[in-house]
């Protein structure tokens, strides 16, 4: 309960920030069919082959529990007609992923992550609105960014500023957040 109030200042922050960029709240499966991500990220891809937690299900469908946001938000785009939308579609979600890795120094099992997903826009307009919208988050989260651009990547560098208590990445409070921040551009 004493955590209720801190999870409740991420997801209302992260509203306010993603929703002054024009995007929607979703939310998507915890169990999704094994296909999705396959198709998503591919069969050999670390996230399929070593971190998925999957399962046949009495039906003798083979599920696996939301091991990243992306995947689900397009299978959700397309299967729910909002590709008819106009162009383009920003959604975004806080919500639990699973990956079944052995834990180690800053990664759960269990974990919360914020998405924004931009759909119909160029792969760099998209990214860089992501990046802007990353930084605006993470600072009204009361953490610095420095940003540096490099032969053409980006590194996101975060510093914690005192001011904020309740915002310590070290803290077992702060455990299982991570803001992670992608495009998915068509």
């Amino acid at each position: 309960p004493e955590d209720a109030p801190k999870w409740r200042f991420i997801c209302d922050t992260a509203r306010t920030v993603l929703e002054r960029f024009g995007a929607g709240e979703i939310h998507t499966p915890v169990f999704e069919d094994v296909g999705v991500f396959q198709k998503a990220v591919g069969d050999s891809s670390d996230i399929v082959r070593k971190e998925m937690y999957t399962f046949t299900d009495r039906g003798g469908r083979n599920l696996c529990l939301r091991p990243e946001a992306t995947a689900g938000i397009i299978r959700a785009y397309l299967e729910h007609g909002m590709s008819s939308r106009p162009t383009p579609v920003k959604l975004w979600t806080f919500e639990p992923m699973f990956r079944g890795e052995k834990p180690q120094r800053g990664r759960e099992r269990q974990f919360h992550q914020v998405g924004l997903e931009i759909i119909g826009l160029s792969d760099a307009v998209a990214d860089a609105e992501c990046i802007d919208a990353g930084v605006q988050l993470l600072s009204a989260l009361g953490i610095k960014i420095t940003s540096c651009i490099s032969d053409r990547s980006v590194t996101l560098t975060t510093e914690l500023l005192t001011t904020r208590t309740y915002v310590r990445p070290s803290s077992q409070s702060w455990r299982g957040f991570h803001p992670i921040l992608s495009s998915g551009s068509s």
